[in-house]
């Protein structure tokens, strides 16, 4: 399910374009070095970004996997039970390294669209509506 906030921004920005768009003023595309095709771009990788829902399954069986890898190898050593808690301990320490990468990755992007030239398109356009 991708968030609705997102979908009722792009339409917010698109209707705002079609009403205002020839109004003195207001921003255009080409003063971002945009054109259509990028801003649509720029609204599907925000879904992307904001849409939880779809991967973690996915997440999920991943974080588990590397969880208990570290378990199964470790289990192949003959000893006593501290090798199963050394094995948890070393995957857990491996899923919270992957989620604070996760976590650094998706701020980049979220950073890189907002800084794109669509992101700074979308900025100025609801700037100039907010002002009316």
């Amino acid at each position: 399910m991708v968030d609705k906030s997102i979908e009722e921004l792009e339409e917010r920005v698109k209707t705002l374009m079609k009403e205002h768009g020839d109004e003195p003023g207001f921003p255009q595309l080409s003063d971002f070095d945009i054109d259509e095709d990028a801003l649509n771009d720029y609204f599907f990788d925000q879904k992307i970004v904001v849409d939880p829902m779809e991967t973690a399954k996915k997440t999920y069986t991943v974080y588990g996997l590397v969880l208990i890898m570290p378990v199964v190898v470790f289990s192949m050593f003959p000893g006593d039970e501290k090798y199963l808690f050394i094995g948890l301990a070393i995957g857990a320490l491996l899923c919270l390294c992957l989620y604070l990468f996760q976590n650094w990755r998706k701020k980049r992007h979220e950073r890189a669209l907002r800084e794109s030239g669509a992101g700074r398109f979308v900025e100025a356009v609801l700037r100039v509506t907010k002002d009316e």
